[in-house]
This record gives structure tokens, sequence and C-alpha cells, in this order.
């Protein structure tokens, strides 16, 4: 049986906020210890991770963004391809730098993102960033005519249907 703090939420929320209160610190050390306290926390940190992603504090964003690239968890994959979409480039980096952690599972998602919201320019670049990585291997030569159309003159245009066919390649087939 978990134990819950007075209110009836889980003993591990009291856990969680002070190291989420952390990772606001104006100290380098202590938001990395804190960071790295999350990690230690594995799955069980994800909640209040993603929540960190839609943090106001940049800074707070791509702690949460590392922590989450450092636990790969799947289940984070849908925020992580969220926040390819953050107005700051470093989240942005991070976030696609932890979706290629997550594998075939990041590729997807990042596919995904790309149906929904192929008119934005800053997640086109963060999505273009992780399909390279996947398109130098050699089940992920699927990719290209996504990478492609990512280059290409109107990517608003051209990205979805190209997003889509390599999401049916990845559904029937997975990677080779």
């Amino acid at each position: 049986m978990k134990k819950t703090n007075g209110s009836g939420e889980n003993a591990a929320a009291d856990e969680y906020e002070p190291l989420v209160q952390a990772l606001h610190s104006k100290s380098a050390p202590e938001r990395e210890e804190a960071r790295g306290k999350l990690i230690a926390l594995g799955h069980a940190g994800l909640i209040p991770l993603l929540h960190c992603l839609n943090d106001s504090h940049e800074q707070v964003r791509w702690e949460a963004a590392k922590a989450l690239e450092q636990i790969a968890d799947p289940a984070a994959a849908e925020a992580l391809a969220e926040a390819m979409d953050d107005e700051s480039a470093g989240v942005r980096w991070t976030a696609g730098e932890a979706l290629i952690r997550l594998g075939w599972e990041g590729a997807k998602q990042v596919l995904v993102s790309l149906l929904r919201k192929s008119d934005s320019t800053s997640l086109c670049t963060a999505a273009h960033h992780v399909l390279s990585h996947f398109v130098r291997h050699k089940d992920g030569e699927f990719l290209k005519p996504v990478l492609q159309r990512l280059e290409g003159p109107e990517p608003a245009v051209s990205v979805p249907l190209a997003a889509l066919t390599a999401l049916g390649h990845l559904r029937k087939s997975g990677p080779a």
C-alpha cells in the first residue's frame, strides 16, 4: 500500500516537490544535483519532469528535457516531441536528443508531430535533427523523403504526406 500525505496524495509527491523547486535554482550545481536525483527515480520521476517541460522558465524546461533524455522512457515521447517546438533552441535540441535516445519510438513521435505542425519552422528544424540521426542507419532509408521535404521550399505542404508514408512503413514493417 502506498503511503499518502494528509491530503491523500502519494507521499512520493512530497519527495518530488523539493527536487522540482531546485530545478528553478540559480545555482547550476544545485540544479544538476536535483536533476540527478530525478533521473535516479527513473520511471517514477516522469510525471514531475513532464510537467516541468511546460514551465515558464527556460532553464527548468531544459533541465527536464535533459533528465528525460537520461531516463529514456518511451512514455515521455509525446511530450518531448511537443518540446521540439519550444521557443528555446536549447530546449528543442535537448528534447531532440532525448527522442533520439528513445530509438524508433522517438522517431515515430517526431513523424506524428510533423503531421500536426509541419508549419512550425522550429519544429521542422528539430525534426530534421532527429530524423537525420535515424536516416544514417540502413534501416532508416525510408526517412529520406521526409528529410528531403523538410529541406524543400514548402515543408508545411509537402512534409505531412511524407511523414504519413514513413509512419505507415514503421507500422507495417518497423525498421528493417
